[in-house]
């Protein structure tokens, strides 16, 4: 963003094919993803996929392993994949997975390591 602040723009998409809020976002490999989130007094296991060349929504033959909503997620640098953790579950408990994303497996928990201590609505950054 410029000090002027006049080099964004905002453009409205088509909405997500189903209502679900705190649920994760993230692009990868020229697509955004929306998976988990609350629905009502449940959680979403389900994801979309937003294609950015065609400027459609699509549901996503990925799903979370279990339904989650107030997770983390962050991107690698190189674009290959995403790293989900913590959230609350569909039992309401805060939670200390960890799971991987990729276009081709999907979402898959990474067992060999757990966060230290389970946490919701919080954030992940890239320090370099």
């Amino acid at each position: 963003i410029t000090e002027s602040k006049d080099d964004v723009t905002w453009e409205e998409i088509s909405p997500l094919s189903v209502n679900r809020y705190g649920h994760i976002a993230f692009k990868i490999q020229g697509c955004v993803v929306a998976a988990g989130g609350c629905k009502g007094f449940g959680k979403h296991q389900s994801s979309e996929i937003f294609d950015l060349k065609t400027g459609l929504w699509n549901h996503h033959g990925h799903s979370l392993p279990h339904g989650i909503s107030n997770a983390s997620v962050i991107v690698d640098t190189q674009d290959r994949f995403a790293i989900i953790t913590g959230g609350e579950t569909d039992d309401y408990r805060t939670s200390n997975k960890i799971f991987v994303y990729t276009e081709t497996n999907g979402f898959v928990e990474y067992k060999k390591k757990k966060l230290i201590s389970s946490r919701k609505g919080h954030i992940s950054l890239i320090i370099r």
